[in-house]
């Protein structure tokens, strides 16, 4: 539609965008060496093979391909950024536990099969389509550890997650974007008339892993006083309505299910959470409640890591940057995957409008 004499371009297909990004990319390094895959290309610079996958970067242009330049420029700037090699120690504060799907895990560990990395991702297993990944966060960008690193650093994946949970659970809880009242209104930052029936938290990249933390889950059951059904559709999105709620659960279905083409993507499942015991027992939401669920014994589970926590807190963890509730840091405004394993921390790419963006 032309409007004022203004035509807005159409996003050229991945193939032509592929090459375009190699042909910036060769510029500012001549002797750079590329193969091509569906994701992207293998990027091989000084004889170190780097896969990237440019499917979030692309979907980034598509939303303004106008900004094509200045996108896939930034993209180049945090490539060639080298994240600097840290001791165990001196990567405590830096860790953060991140919500990724299986086939995210999956996606990460053939690209760097294909790499010949000889290396794996490090994942726990969380609920349902839901993994959690351990990151490092360092200058606005997000590299996940893996196997490799966790051994140079003498550590197991469980000492290491514990680490990133404990580091987050002294962050400040995100505030509520939206809050549903029960007389259908929807309140932005403010008391209205009605109980709280529903929350959405939109904030920054780690969201929706707040999800994975039973203190988290506590603090939606207190405000909503009921059993809940939670999305978390892509990192930077978590939303939770009550489980009595049938229109709002429904909405909540749906949105979940329009989100999976946003950048950074998690899933269309949602979740049911029983708010009878610290931490809520979580399932997979099947209208029933009656899915698979997580063990109470699981790193995750209903009060596993209740008083843990806080007895494995150290100095570096403290300091930690808080969470508000408002506003953003500041980092890259493009996605940049290295098999999968680097991202930057900017949400701004993951715009969409839901039920509760008005």
């Amino acid at each position: 539609m032309k409007l004022f004499g203004f035509l807005k371009p159409k996003a050229e297909p991945f193939p032509k965008f592929r090459d375009y990004v190699r042909q910036i990319v060769r510029q500012n390094e001549p002797t750079a060496k590329f193969d091509n895959n569906d994701n992207g290309f293998i990027l091989t610079l000084k004889k170190v093979p780097i896969a990237c996958n440019l499917k979030n970067l692309y979907a980034t242009y598509s939303q303004d391909p106008r900004q094509r330049d200045s996108i896939v420029k930034q993209w180049i700037d945090t490539l060639i950024m080298e994240v600097p090699e840290q001791s165990w120690h001196e990567a405590l504060s830096s860790l953060r536990p991140m919500l990724k799907t299986h086939e995210y895990v999956k996606l990460a560990n053939g690209q760097m099969s294909k790499a010949n990395a000889d290396d794996v991702l490090s994942a726990r297993p969380f609920i349902g389509d839901l993994a959690v990944i351990i990151s490092r966060e360092y200058g606005g960008t997000l590299t996940a550890v893996t196997d490799r690193q966790l051994a140079q650093w003498g550590v197991s994946l469980d000492e290491a997650m514990r680490q990133a949970l404990n580091n987050m659970s002294v962050m400040g809880f995100p505030g509520a974007m939206t809050e549903m009242r029960s007389q259908g209104t929807m309140v932005r930052g403010g008391a209205g008339a009605g109980d709280v029936v529903g929350l959405v938290f939109e904030y920054d990249h780690l969201t929706a892993t707040w999800f994975a933390l039973e203190r988290f889950r506590d603090h939606i059951g207190m405000k909503l006083h009921h059993d809940f059904v939670v999305a978390v559709p892509y990192r930077s999105r978590l939303v939770a309505v009550r489980a009595d709620e049938p229109g709002l659960v429904a909405s909540v279905l749906q949105s979940a299910r329009s989100s999976r083409n946003v950048s950074y993507a998690l899933t269309s499942q949602c979740y049911h959470v029983d708010v009878s015991s610290t931490g809520g027992k979580v399932t997979i939401y099947t209208g029933k409640h009656k899915g698979e669920g997580i063990s109470d014994s699981d790193m995750f589970g209903t009060g596993s890591m209740g008083g843990t926590l806080q007895s494995i807190t150290n100095a570096a963890a403290l300091n930690a940057p808080a969470l508000g509730s408002g506003g953003s840091r500041n980092a890259p405004l493009v996605d940049f995957t290295q098999w999968g394993l680097n991202e930057p921390t900017d949400d701004q790419a993951e715009d969409i409008m839901t039920p509760w963006s008005k």
